[in-house]
């Protein structure tokens, strides 16, 4: 939908090295501006407070958070 509508998209991804991989491939990650890797659950790590920062001068009016988890089925 960010897409569509042209909303810059920030994704990051915890522990995508490590214990729960990378985004899949079904999800359309080719239109994000950053893809940052956290080591702790919350998004807001301070790379993307930097990108948000940049795309909105500085006065954040709006933003959408949403999330996922899921573990791959062997």
């Amino acid at each position: 939908m960010a897409k569509v509508i042209n909303i810059p998209l920030v994704i990051t991804e915890q522990y995508p090295m490590r214990s729960m991989g990378k985004t899949v491939a079904e999800i359309d990650t080719s239109k994000a501006i950053v893809i940052v890797q956290r080591s702790r659950f919350s998004m807001i790590v301070p790379e993307v407070e930097r990108q948000l920062q940049k795309l909105c001068d500085g006065i954040l009016e709006t933003i959408v958070l949403f999330g996922m988890e899921v573990s791959k089925l062997s």
